[in-house]
């Protein structure tokens, strides 16, 4: 099984001087890595090769930025490692996972790869890795840093700010946690919506955007 995307595609979603060393992962772990299109609903997956696919498929979104690419492909591959160590007998994200993911992330500590702001925050997240790393603010909020084009999301903003996601109009409440308690203003109903979600910030009287 040969990994696709190639040498170049991998050099301009990873940080410098790592493609060759994942490249060479992938193949001696006969995994097939897919980059894909941006989706709102997972970063990546892993799936376990079958009777019928012999191989190992991890997927990657394409539009994470390289900090936050490399460390979800570790998530990814810490899947991979552990259902080779213990096959299926394990719960996906639990402390067998945990373990080895953390140690892996600890390891890319070691070599200085990202910034200091990531660095401090990642180095706390691998004491106890979670499910996801949307699932730590502090370290989400230090990634999205580094995002092309640096998207607004709900936590910049003051309270009471008017802002759009997809088509609805909202106005930002009360903090419950990581999330924000905000009245949808065409029906006034109420939604809980994460501080991390990309927005439009909106004129106030006009509905006009102005991010």
């Amino acid at each position: 099984m040969i990994a696709e995307p190639q040498l170049l595609e991998l050099e301009t979603h990873l940080p410098a001087n790592l493609a060759n060393e994942i490249l060479d992962v992938l193949k001696n772990k006969n995994v097939q890595l897919t980059i894909t299109k941006r989706r709102s609903t997972k970063l990546g997956d892993y799936r376990r090769p079958t009777s019928k696919v012999k191989y190992h498929r991890i997927s990657v979104n394409g539009s994470l930025n390289k900090y936050s690419f490399l460390i979800t492909l570790v998530h990814e591959l810490a899947h991979l490692e552990v259902f080779e160590t213990f096959k299926s007998n394990i719960l996906p994200h639990g402390i067998e996972w945990k373990n080895t993911f953390g140690q892996m992330l600890k390891n890319l500590l070691e070599r200085n790869i990202f910034p200091d702001d990531i660095s401090k925050e990642l180095a706390s997240y691998a004491q106890n890795p979670k499910a996801s790393s949307v699932s730590d603010i502090n370290l989400m909020l230090a990634l999205k840093k580094y995002d092309e084009g640096n998207q607004p999301i709900l936590n910049d903003l003051p309270g009471q700010a008017v802002f759009q996601i997809g088509k609805k109009i909202f106005q930002k409440g009360q903090k419950r946690r990581t999330r924000f308690l905000c009245k949808e203003l065409t029906t006034n109903k109420m939604y809980v919506v994460s501080g991390l979600a990309e927005i439009k910030l909106l004129d106030t009287i006009n509905n006009i955007s102005v991010i």
